[in-house]
């Protein structure tokens, strides 16, 4: 009888599922529910997280979205450079680094996803606008590895799944740039699960 108090009493618990439930438990919130608190949190830090200010003091433009895969970058050529450049560094090997024509690629890199291999290679063009900063093109090409149907050979096919890369990178961008977060679009967010470096 008491164990079945105990279970009653755990149920009643799992069930309220209030923001006070400790971490242990927190597996068993529903995924609707710890995106819904996540977005909340999120809201809460931006809206009490001053926005970036440039040395006289005015309010920093973020890096936005201005077509598919191209984006506006309020800073000089020089500084989107060398800040792009730096970023890929750090996940990257670079194949083809031209500053006069803007132009950078990275060698293909594997990486493992849904238990299957994958490889991607970025391509970026960095273009002048005037004043208003630099547009920044760029495309992941994202393969994955795949049976042919002989079921002994395998082939590199195209793959759909590249956006999240893409927004991975001008978020770490704007961060590498003291810029405020950009505003990209839902498929351009991470799903949650981290590619893996193939061994």
């Amino acid at each position: 009888m008491k164990s079945q108090w105990k279970i009653a009493i755990l149920g009643l618990g799992l069930s309220l599922q209030t923001a006070c439930v400790p971490a242990f438990l927190d597996k068993y919130k529903r995924e609707e529910v710890r995106n819904s608190q996540n977005k909340k949190a999120a809201t809460a830090e931006a809206s009490s997280t001053p926005a970036p200010t440039t040395r006289n003091g005015r309010q920093m433009a973020a890096i936005t979205q201005i077509g598919d895969g191209v984006f506006r970058v309020p800073l000089n050529y020089d500084r989107t450079w060398d800040t792009i450049v730096d970023v890929l560094l750090r996940n990257y090997n670079l194949q083809i680094v031209e500053k006069n024509t803007g132009i950078l690629t990275t060698e293909w890199d594997s990486f493992y996803l849904d238990g299957k291999v994958h490889r991607n290679k970025v391509s970026i063009r960095l273009k002048r606008v005037g004043n208003q900063g630099v547009d920044l093109t760029v495309h992941n090409n994202v393969e994955i590895l795949s049976r042919v149907p002989d079921g002994l050979s395998e082939v590199w096919l195209p793959s759909d799944r590249n956006k999240p890369e893409v927004g991975r990178i001008i978020q770490n961008l704007a961060i590498a740039t003291g810029s405020p977060k950009p505003q990209l679009a839902a498929d351009m967010m991470s799903s949650g699960e981290a590619p893996k470096p193939a061994m």
